[in-house]
């Protein structure tokens, strides 16, 4: 995993560098993005669990959360491309 203000090059061109942003939840992750490099193919739960395993307090959040793949809702199977943009977006609660 690479954490950087931009997308750092692949160390190999089979790599896909995906954007993370964490929406509204400041003290769950302390950063609003960050960038992570996949083997290729990669898929959304190849993600999903490294996300989890670098912020294990989202963990109990995940079954209300909406996750977005450049602005598709995400589904276990969905393959990653090199600069998608992930957005995790937590429920919110109100009426």
């Amino acid at each position: 995993m690479s954490r950087a203000g931009s997308v750092q090059p692949s160390s190999s061109s089979a790599d896909v560098r995906v954007k993370v942003m964490y929406f509204q939840m400041p003290l769950v992750v302390e950063a609003e993005k960050e960038y992570f490099v996949l083997p290729n193919p990669a898929h959304y739960s190849d993600l999903l669990e490294k996300v989890l395993q670098e912020h294990q307090a989202l963990s109990p959040m995940m079954p209300g959360m909406m996750v977005l793949i450049d602005g598709v809702l995400a589904k276990p199977g969905t393959t990653l491309s090199d600069g998608d943009e992930v957005d995790f977006i937590p429920a919110v609660a109100g009426g």
